[in-house]
């Protein structure tokens, strides 16, 4: 298939999906899971032996790390798509051997294969990243049964190392 057209409008499942994804596939994400866990493991092991402030405090933070995150994102995500007039509107998006076409009611926008910095898939959503920061969220439901069809494509214009999908 030389192009495809899809068309995305980002709820707030896919925002939250997005941010979890940008976080935990990192090490710092990885390692703020892990801290949490250590805390609580930490107040387990020291439970009795160690004033009962303390053994709070080291819940306390356990449960920041591991679940404030999580529920900040999905504040983050709702507050951003109800927000945002962007999201309001769906996003057309063209993609063919040249690159990629965006277009939101009079608004277009072509970014060439070549800029693109990375590819990877979350549960929901293929993430075609422009700069470390920047990045279009293609959630799957979206894609339907062009999803075989668009990994081709991507994998056939994209250099192999900077698509990470398998």
């Amino acid at each position: 298939m030389e192009e495809i057209t899809v068309e995305v409008k980002i709820d707030v499942g896919d925002m939250y999906n997005f941010f979890m994804y940008h976080t935990y596939s990192k090490m710092s994400g990885v390692f703020s899971i892990i801290f949490g866990l250590g805390m609580i493991g930490l107040m387990i092991l020291s439970y009795g032996q160690v004033p009962i402030g303390q053994s709070y405090l080291y819940v306390l933070f356990g449960i920041f790390f591991i679940v404030f995150n999580p529920i900040n994102f999905y504040a983050k995500a709702y507050k951003l798509v109800k927000n945002t007039p962007a999201f309001q509107e769906p996003i057309f998006y063209n993609f063919n051997k040249e690159g990629i076409m965006t277009k939101q009611n009079t608004q277009s926008a072509t970014v060439k294969w070549e800029e693109v910095q990375k590819v990877v898939h979350s549960k929901r959503s293929i993430i075609i990243y422009m700069s470390k920061v920047r990045a279009n969220i293609i959630p799957k439901q979206a894609i339907g049964d062009n999803y075989n069809s668009l990994l081709e494509l991507i994998r056939n214009n994209v250099e192999s190392v900077k698509v990470k999908i398998k």
